[in-house]
């Protein structure tokens, strides 16, 4: 049921290898980080990004 799900999830803090840490204790994808839509729900994954920003193929500014 749902419960055994939530105990196979990280506990609050701890992020996976390929995952990195929100400033409220989310964890995001790593490849989502600076990708110039917030992930986490403060949005700290934008904050203290590199300006300028290569796009990529699919994307245009």
């Amino acid at each position: 049921g749902p419960q055994e799900l939530q105990s196979q999830l990280p506990s609050s803090g701890q992020c996976m290898a390929d995952e990195r840490a929100c400033g409220n204790n989310e964890c995001v994808k790593a490849d989502y980080v600076c990708d110039g839509e917030p992930d986490c729900r403060d949005r700290s994954d934008e904050m203290n990004c590199p300006a300028l920003r290569q796009c990529e193929p699919n994307e245009f500014k």
